[in-house]
């Protein structure tokens, strides 16, 4: 049985990119919050999907972080920090993957990112 558009791994994930490559970041971190609602909600929740959906988000919150103003980019800073932190949960090797990663160069200075990716 063919898989609904909704949950499609690569409909879905380069969808996100194509938002990043639009520098639309907010568009390509809601695109992966629609996707991680959809397929928890089919009951396919915490597979390798689901592990990339996260750190994309992530990435690209990081992204938009860097072009917000200073209060919502402090409101993004937890939730980036709690998708990357399922994505390694689901998966270990996302840390070596996060840290050489150059959607996050610019928190690879701060302690949290440091404790999230050191092996």
């Amino acid at each position: 049985m063919r898989k609904q558009r909704g949950t499609d791994r690569y409909v879905n994930l380069y969808l996100g990119r194509l938002y990043k490559a639009l520098e639309r970041y907010r568009n390509a971190s809601e695109a992966m919050t629609s996707f991680i609602q959809r397929k928890q909600q089919a009951g396919e929740g915490d597979d390798q999907d689901i592990t990339d959906a996260y750190y994309n988000r992530a990435c690209y919150q990081n992204l938009l972080r860097q072009k917000v103003a200073a209060d919502e980019a402090k409101e993004l800073r937890p939730s980036i920090e709690a998708d990357l932190k399922r994505s390694i949960s689901l998966d270990e090797q996302i840390k070596k993957f996060a840290f050489d990663d150059e959607d996050f160069e610019s928190v690879k200075g701060e302690v949290w990112f440091k404790q999230l990716t050191e092996s």
